[in-house]
């Protein structure tokens, strides 16, 4: 493995046994770097772990009203450039806004203008949180339904003799 200048390239010779007859003859196929760019594509999964790449033109918006809709983000964000797309998120349970939502431009230009534009700037009554939004990190499985005990209930202690 070697690092070029801001890439990085893995050299590898893939060999494969074809059987000719009796006789087996071992082919080698051509060196694949990531800097080839005819090449393979750079690994996605690392140690088994899937690699997120930030994207300079999603943003994160943060601070957002309960009663804040995607149009309203749509509007207010094609101040800056053209809006590719707006994710509100909302609560599985409830359906409605957890606060927060990802808007993406068309560019990364007109992304930092936004961010310059309207961080900590108000909307609908509540200042905003706008930067380049990080991926998002890994957790541990979270235990959902059942398991373990809870505590509470009429239970009698025992005591031993």
């Amino acid at each position: 493995m070697t690092a070029g200048p801001g890439l990085l390239q893995i050299s590898a010779s893939v060999q494969k046994t074809v059987s000719v007859g009796v006789r087996r003859q071992i082919v080698s196929e051509p060196k694949t770097t990531f800097s080839d760019p005819a090449g393979a594509a750079p690994p996605t999964r690392f140690f088994g772990r899937p690699q997120h790449y930030m994207n300079p033109t999603r943003l994160f918006v943060g601070n957002l009203s309960y009663q804040t809709m995607e149009n309203d983000l749509q509007d207010y964000f094609s101040q800056a450039g053209i809006v590719t797309s707006v994710n509100l998120m909302l609560d599985k349970m409830t359906g409605k806004s957890r606060g927060f939502a990802f808007v993406e431009f068309a560019n990364q230009d007109e992304a930092n203008k936004a961010i310059e534009q309207f961080h900590n700037k108000e909307f609908q009554g509540r200042p905003l949180t706008v930067n380049i939004a990080r991926p998002r990190e890994e957790r541990p499985p979270q235990q959902r339904w059942g398991g373990g005990h809870r505590g509470g209930g009429d239970y009698e202690r025992r005591e031993r003799h």
